[in-house]
């Protein structure tokens, strides 16, 4: 793997691309193609499905590496990175706090973990997950922060359904990701409700907001000032299951008869209507499952921040052979 590795500045540079440490790769890929019907109406049915597991094993002399630190230029100020890179995990696994709920009175406070946050009923609650010495120490610290994520799928899969009968042609391709996880950081914005300026937030925040003991478990009050967006800390809250089936592609084609195109002096002419991206299921919030918002690194993925989703696009065509 090429990663850069920090040196000291007085070199006059501060880190240096080498290779180093040994990264696997385990699964198992299996395909299909069949004609279902095969006469004047055919049906040919193609499909294959992939699993895979990547796993680091060693980084050499250094025991992680981190990704980019997002938002450290603006008034949000997350100012910390979102991914790992360490043995025994996934490559670029997402990296952050587990959030426990809300706090909804002040006995909750005075029994919950020490935070340098100085959370008030209706904030954000932080799992203490671990100090130093690998337990509980009853204090959020930046030992809290655990593997929150996986960016890659369980598996993979693909269907592709051709049909023809007489001048038709019809065909379409449905795609899907199961099990891999995607950075939600537009929420970090939008959805926890603590700012230092006014801004749009999202509706089913704002409506599903906490006003009172037992009125939500999911999303804080509404407050200026505070120590920020989730206290300024990368958490599972902006994590979402970006799990999709697609509709990636439909065609249909026609074929004109060759007795209609002889006296233009014309070989073959199709007519061809398509359409791409035309539906998605899925539970993610975001625009598009589908995303990568960085491209700098290959420690760095699946983040949707202001990403732009894949176009639906409907196309029309003709082909003509001379």
């Amino acid at each position: 793997m090429l990663i850069y590795l920090s040196i000291p500045s007085a070199s006059g540079y501060s880190s240096y691309p080498t290779n180093v440490g040994e990264i696997q790769n385990k699964g198992a890929e299996f395909s299909l193609n069949a004609n279902i019907i095969d006469k004047t109406f055919k049906w040919n049915l193609s499909g294959n499905i992939s699993f895979n597991k990547n796993k680091v094993i060693n980084l050499g002399n250094t025991s992680a590496t981190f990704g980019d630190v997002y938002l450290k230029d603006t008034n949000l100020a997350l100012g910390q990175p979102l991914h790992i890179t360490k043995a025994g995990s996934p490559i670029g696994s997402y990296y952050g706090y587990k959030i426990g709920g809300i706090y909804q009175n002040e006995t909750e406070i005075t029994d919950g973990p020490e935070d340098t946050a100085n959370p008030e009923p209706g904030d954000f609650k932080f799992v203490d997950i671990s100090g130093p010495d690998g337990v509980p120490d009853g204090k959020i610290t930046s030992d809290d922060r655990t593997i929150i994520g996986n960016p890659y799928p369980d598996f993979i899969f693909g269907i592709t359904n051709d049909f023809s009968w007489k001048n038709f042609s019809f065909s379409f391709l449905i795609q899907g990701n199961i099990g891999q996880d995607v950075i939600n950081l537009n929420n970090y914005a939008l959805a926890s409700l603590n700012r230092s300026s006014q801004t749009n937030v999202l509706k089913e925040a704002w409506e599903q907001r906490w006003t009172g003991e037992g009125t939500s478990n999911t999303y804080p009050k509404a407050k200026m000032g505070g120590s920020g967006p989730f206290s300024k800390r990368f958490t599972d809250f902006l994590v979402e299951d970006g799990s999709f089936v697609r509709l990636k592609n439909i065609t249909l084609s026609y074929n004109l008869q060759q007795k209609f195109l002889s006296d233009l002096g014309i070989k073959n002419l199709k007519l061809i209507a398509s359409a791409t991206n035309l539906l998605t299921l899925t539970k993610y919030s975001g625009y598009d499952p589908e995303v990568n918002g960085s491209n700098r690194s290959g420690l760095t993925p699946g983040v949707d921040f202001g990403t732009i989703p894949q176009y639906r696009t409907f196309s029309l065509g003709i082909n003509i052979n001379f």
